[in-house]
Order: C-alpha cells, then sequence, then structure tokens
C-alpha cells in the first residue's frame, strides 16, 4: 500500500489564486504515487537478479543486442520484450546508434504506450531513474509473460473546510505491487553501472597485540 503526505490547502489559496490549486494538488498526488509503485515494482522483478557489470558510458546498441541474445537462448518469447533506461543510459545509446538505426528507433516510438522507441526486439521506456533501491542500475530488461504487477485505483480522501486548519486537507492511497513469475530468472535482466556495495566491504579490523612487543622477561 502506497500512501502520499497529506496537503493542507487554505481557503484563501482556494479563493486568490488563478488556477485551481486543488486539481493542481491531485494531479501532482497521483502522479508522485504512481512513480513510487513503477520504481519498486521494477526493484520487485529484479530482486535476485545478478546484474551484468558495464560502465554507463559505454553503453550501446551492442548492450542491447546482448540482452536480445541472452532471452533469445532462453527461449523467452519474441514479443511482449521491454527495455527500461535512465536518462544517462538513453542518451548513451542515441549517440551510439547510426543516422539510420536512429531514424528507426524514434520512428517507433509510441506515445499511446509510453515507448520512446523500439530496438532489437525490446520497446524501450525512460525514467529519470529505474532502480530505487540500487542507484547503479541503469537499465532492465523484461518480457511481459515473465512479470507480474498490479496497480489499483488511485484512492483520493478530502477533509474539507477542516475548522483546525482553516482550509482542506488532501491524501491519496493506492495499492499496487509486482513479481517475477519464472522461478528460474529467465526473461528478466540488468546492467549496472558497479557492483552494489555493502556496510563493511572495506572495513579494515585488527586485533589487539598486532603490534605487541615483549621485552622477553620470564623466558
Amino acid at each position: 500500500m502506497y500512501t502520499s503526505d497529506p496537503i493542507h490547502i487554505t481557503n484563501g489559496e482556494e479563493v486568490e489564486l488563478s488556477y485551481d490549486k486543488r486539481q493542481s494538488v491531485i494531479a501532482q498526488m497521483r502522479a508522485a504515487l504512481v512513480d513510487a509503485v513503477h520504481g519498486d515494482i521494477v526493484d520487485a522483478w529484479i530482486d535476485g537478479v545478478t546484474p551484468t557489470m558495464k560502465a554507463i558510458a559505454s553503453f550501446g546498441s551492442s548492450d542491447v543486442l546482448d540482452l536480445a541474445t541472452t532471452f533469445n537462448s532462453q527461449d523467452v518469447p519474441q514479443t511482449g520484450r521491454c527495455l527500461l533506461l535512465n536518462a544517462q543510459a538513453y542518451s548513451q545509446l542515441l549517440e551510439d546508434l547510426t543516422q539510420q538505426q536512429s531514424q528507426a528507433f524514434l520512428a517507433s516510438a509510441d506515445a499511446q504506450k509510453g515507448t520512446v522507441g523500439a530496438i532489437y526486439g525490446f520497446d524501450v521506456y525512460l525514467r529519470s531513474s529505474v532502480s530505487p533501491a540500487n542507484s547503479n542500475v541503469y537499465a532492465v530488461a523484461w518480457q511481459q509473460e515473465c512479470v507480474s504487477r498490479a496497480l489499483g485505483n488511485v484512492d483520493l480522501f478530502v477533509d474539507e473546510k477542516n475548522p483546525s486548519y482553516y482550509g482542506d486537507i488532501l491524501s491519496a492511497l493506492v495499492r499496487a505491487g509486482g513479481a517475477a513469475i519464472r522461478q528460474d530468472g529467465k526473461g528478466i535482466a540488468a546492467i549496472s553501472a558497479s557492483a552494489p556495495t555493502t556496510e563493511g566491504d572495506t572495513q579494515e579490523t585488527t586485533t589487539e597485540g598486532d603490534t605487541q612487543e615483549t621485552d622477553g622477561e620470564g623466558e
């Protein structure tokens, strides 16, 4: 379950502003909730997946071809393949494409589906970041029959003319979730700029007496 923080709209804002403050707040709450849901669903899909390590500066069409080859070797269906890129990886991909490839890629964009292009059988999607849990992950590929997701309606809660706040209080809630379907992990892949680090990876420890010197008394 995902919730927004309550937002206070004063009576003055309702009366004095030249635009509908309430509708603006509602639109922002919905967008923020859906964005949080999408990020967490991607994290749920790639949980347990070992990302391919590759510097983002060298990401290009050959990496997308490698993803397609991986899915082909796993007998993943050709249809329903998707690729999510962060902003930097998307830019790197565009720079790597030839003029002919770039024209074909951009021409295949579908605003209704939310895709920014298609390449090597993947519908490509773009987000500012891919994985909220691991900022190093910049590309995630999946096949639609290998993952599951559920997104309910965004419920809006309104406390109008609250006497304590001299205005309206708004909040929102949505139920959502996702998971990988296949136990073998096929049909899902990720590319990361570097390996995730955990606390203590570089910790140095010493034991008492490592540098202790004795004078040999009593030998």
